[in-house]
Order: structure tokens, then sequence, then C-alpha cells
């Protein structure tokens, strides 16, 4: 018996809605007992030979508000999104926390409206001790399982409603929940296929 990945369908979509009966989705299939072929020559770059692409931001703050956004970085909706991490140096004297989520990007202005505040990471700690790569992408609504799927796919584990890419983009940020003081310098690090 053969099953096929996501890696052999034709648009690389992890989501796409089972037929019953047939046909069955290659990756998708409802039972080890039915045969299933490959629907395309190949997924899209993004999932099968994508370019591995790195961003990295710095920002630092001197006694940041209550929801204060740090707008961080940019991403296209169908980037695929695979590890996010957060560096600080421990600078601020009282701990606070933040959330880590998206927010439309609005062109260059990066002035969009909220999409969702916590996708990656919920009230994430940020006390007075520095944190060297503490992981973000799955400290939220997302899992292990949600790594690499275009980015606004992932959403829909969150607060994301789209049903198709809408073909925008979306700033990751970093917003606080409390007041706390002392200076913060804080570095995000990503690692993500673009698909192109």
């Amino acid at each position: 018996m053969v099953k096929f990945s996501d890696h052999y369908t034709i648009d690389g979509r992890d989501e796409t809605a089972i037929a019953d009966p047939m046909p069955l989705i290659p990756h998708m299939a409802t039972t080890l007992e039915d045969n299933t072929t490959a629907t395309g020559a190949g997924s899209p770059r993004g999932v099968g030979h994508g370019r591995l692409r790195y961003k990295r931001a710095f920002i630092a703050v001197n006694n940041p508000d209550s929801n204060d956004e740090l707008r961080m970085m940019t991403f296209h909706s169908g980037d695929r999104v695979s590890h996010l991490t957060i560096s600080h140096d421990g600078g601020l004297t009282t701990a606070t926390n933040v959330d880590i989520g998206i927010y439309l990007s609005n062109g260059t202005a990066h002035d969009g409206a909220l999409v969702d505040v916590d996708l990656f990471d919920s009230a994430a700690d940020m006390s007075t001790a520095a944190l060297d790569r503490d992981e973000a992408y799955t400290a939220g609504a997302l899992t292990g399982l949600d790594r690499g799927r275009p980015l606004w796919e992932a959403m829909q584990t969150g607060d994301g409603t789209d049903t198709v890419d809408p073909n925008v983009e979306y700033d990751i940020c970093v917003t606080f929940t409390t007041n706390p003081t002392g200076t913060l310098n804080l570095v995000m690090e990503a690692y993500y296929h673009s698909g192109d």
C-alpha cells in the first residue's frame, strides 16, 4: 500500500477538505485501506524545495507602557514560519508579561489592525532574568503541528478567519500587558520558507 504526504498535492495545502466518498486527498485518507494517488507533480517550493530564510529584529524600549506594540518583523501571508524565538538582556527592573501576535502591516505605514494579539505567545513572562532564544512559536495558540504551514492557514488555529490566502502582509508584534520600568534590549529571530 502506498500513501502520499502533502508534498504530492497540487497546492501543498494540509487542511484541504476530504470528499466523502472518493476522491480522497492523498495525505488525508480516511482509512488505510483506500488506495490513493498523487494529484500533482509536487507541491509549491514553500513545502518541498523552498529556501530556508532567516530574519532578525532588534529593539530597545525604555519604561514601556501597557498595550505598547513593538512591531518586530513582517511576513507575507503565504510565508511558512517554522521557528520563532525571543532573546533579551533582562534590563527591566520590574517583571512584566507580553503577548506575541499578528497585526496587519498596512503597507509601509505598519499601522494595520490587530488580527491575533497572542497567536505565538500569551502572557510571556519577561522577568528581570535574561532570555536566550526562548521558544515563542508554540507558546500561544499554535502547536508543533502548525510549524511550516502558510501563515494565514496557521492563524486559523487562533483568531484567523481566512479560508484562502488573502495575499497580504502581517507584522509580528510584541505587546506589553503591564507597565514595567527599566530599559529592555530585545531580539526576535525567525526561520521560514517564503515559497518563492
